[in-house]
């Protein structure tokens, strides 16, 4: 798989040998336009190439692009991990322990139906194996980032919103009472969505709200300072 350091590079270099490859390019919708229809060139019988976008717009839209149903393809997966439910549940618990059958614990059916409501796949994946017990390695990649007070804001607009969609401008008041600069946001926004801790840049939510909860909640220094308490079983979790 092809995934690009420099999105605009103008030659996307296929291997050059006589084994069967499928080449994959991750992201293609960063590409160059030109850089990407020169790598479809130079396909041939043993050398294929796919190349998957996030986007529609540009060369997403040239003929030959097969468009998936995001929404669809959560349903799929769902309804497929319900009917090997004994599967799903031992490999989900390899990654969060507190799925289970036993007392306190989280059934795999509540786990599954709050996955199901995602937009997106990778949303789906994150939901289902709990991403929110990531969140204070989460939290310390963004403070690395520079995007920890925005990652901040947009997990508190989305609690105390209920959920709504938001954008920059649903958070400006927010970001300058931290006295955040617009360019270090919008680079802020850039990154999360980047890593896929927000939906996308005009969708500034976190992929659960659970995971919002943590990360105002998170008390990364140890300190036990400035740490928000949160009830949020409003979003649909069991309470324990």
């Amino acid at each position: 798989m092809l995934r690009l350091s420099d999105p605009e590079v103008v030659r996307i270099q296929l291997t050059d040998d006589n084994v069967p490859t499928v080449h994959l390019i991750d992201d293609a919708h960063l590409a160059s336009a030109p850089g990407l229809a020169l790598a479809e060139q130079c396909a041939s019988a043993t050398k294929l190439l796919l190349s998957t976008f996030t986007t529609v717009d540009g060369a997403g839209t040239r003929p030959g692009t097969i468009h998936l149903d995001a929404k669809r393809a959560v349903r799929v997966i769902a309804d497929e991990l319900r009917a090997r439910r004994d599967e799903t549940l031992a490999a989900v618990r390899t990654v969060d322990d507190r799925i289970g059958d036993g007392l306190g614990e989280e059934s795999i059916e509540w786990r599954l139906d709050a996955a199901a409501a995602s937009e997106f796949a990778w949303q789906f994946c994150f939901v289902l194996s709990g991403g929110w017990r990531r969140v204070r390695s989460i939290v310390a990649s963004a403070r690395a980032a520079d995007a920890d007070v925005v990652l901040g804001a947009v997990a508190i607009h989305q609690l105390s919103s209920r959920d709504a969609r938001a954008d920059a401008g649903d958070l400006a008041p927010i970001l300058e009472a931290a006295q955040i600069p617009p360019d270090t946001a919008k680079r802020a926004i850039a990154w999360l969505v980047a890593q896929r801790l927000v939906l996308a840049a005009n969708d500034l939510r976190c992929p659960h709200q659970r995971f919002s909860a943590e990360v105002v909640r998170s008390d990364p220094d140890g300190s036990g300072q400035n740490r928000a308490r949160t009830d949020c079983r409003h979003d649909g979790e069991r309470p324990r």
